[in-house]
Order: structure tokens, then C-alpha cells, then sequence
């Protein structure tokens, strides 16, 4: 069966949202993992995938070349804002979602894929969230005229 889409994985881990993309005929074509092992266990893995171990941060500005890549999706650390984490809005580890949205950003997909845990609802989280426009870029597709439309929703599975 042919790949008829195109994708990067970002915070790909070792590469466990991947198999899924894979199976449903999505031909990931960069992968970006911090951690040493689990870039190695992806690369053993997906050897024709263009792997690159290291911070996102120092990587973002080489993503011009894959500008209109069908799809961006992974599942940026969210510590500081899940029910399952610390829930401190301080922690570092919270700004990479909105380094995914800044590779979204640049990269202009057709549409990504942000996997998260659960979102606290109440207090000042939430209003964190907000304030930083989590809330108003989250879900998003690309239109005709390079114009992003709010779209989609959560799935809690």
C-alpha cells in the first residue's frame, strides 16, 4: 500500500503514536526525540525516518524544509498543567506545547496531532492556559487560503 501522507513526529519517544500513524499509511518523514535511548530505539526501528536526538529548540529552525508536510503530531510534556503531573505552571517542561504550535507555525501541515493527558478545568491552570492562547490555537486546520480555522475537539479514550 502506497503512503499517501506526509508527517513529522515530534517528542516521538520511541515512536509508539508512530506505529499508529504508520498503519493508517502516513510516511513520517522526520522524527525529533530528546532522549538518547528512546531516539536510538525509534531509529532500530524506522530506519528510513530522518531521526534527529536532540532539543527541539536547537531543531525548529531546520524545519523549513518540510513547509506543507500533511501533518505534525506528537505529545509535548505537559507536567505543568496535567492532573497527572506537579500541575506547576512554572515548570520548563509546560513551554514545550507551545514549542510544538511554534513547529506547527512554521511548518503550516494540513493538520497535527497534539496528544496531552487530561487538562485541569479549574483555577488558575486554566486561566494560565488561556492567558498564553493554548486554548485558541490547540485544535487547528489549514484552509484555501493559508488562513487557520478552529477545528476538532479532544477524545478521551
Amino acid at each position: 500500500m502506497e503512503n499517501n501522507l506526509t508527517a513529522i513526529s515530534l517528542f516521538t519517544g520511541a515512536g509508539g503514536m508512530d506505529v499508529g500513524f504508520e498503519a493508517a499509511n502516513v510516511n513520517v518523514v522526520f522524527a525529533n526525540e530528546l532522549v538518547k535511548e528512546a531516539a536510538e530505539t525509534y531509529q532500530a526501528n524506522h530506519p528510513g525516518c530522518h531521526m534527529v536526538n536532540d532539543d527541539i529548540n536547537q531543531v525548529i529552525n531546520t524545519l523549513d524544509q518540510y513547509k506543507g508536510v500533511d501533518l505534525v503530531f506528537g505529545g509535548p510534556p505537559c507536567q505543568g498543567f496535567s492532573v497527572a503531573g506537579k500541575m506547576d505552571p512554572n515548570d520548563e517542561r509546560s513551554k514545550l506545547v507551545f514549542t510544538f504550535l511554534d513547529v506547527v507555525e512554521k511548518v503550516r501541515p494540513r493538520i497535527f496531532v497534539m496528544e496531552n493527558g487530561q487538562i485541569r478545568e479549574h483555577g488558575s491552570h486554566t486561566e494560565l492556559l488561556q492567558a498564553n492562547g493554548l486554548y485558541a490555537h490547540l485544535w487547528a486546520v489549514q484552509n484555501e487560503t493559508e488562513s487557520w480555522q478552529m477545528k476538532g475537539g479532544s477524545i478521551h479514550a
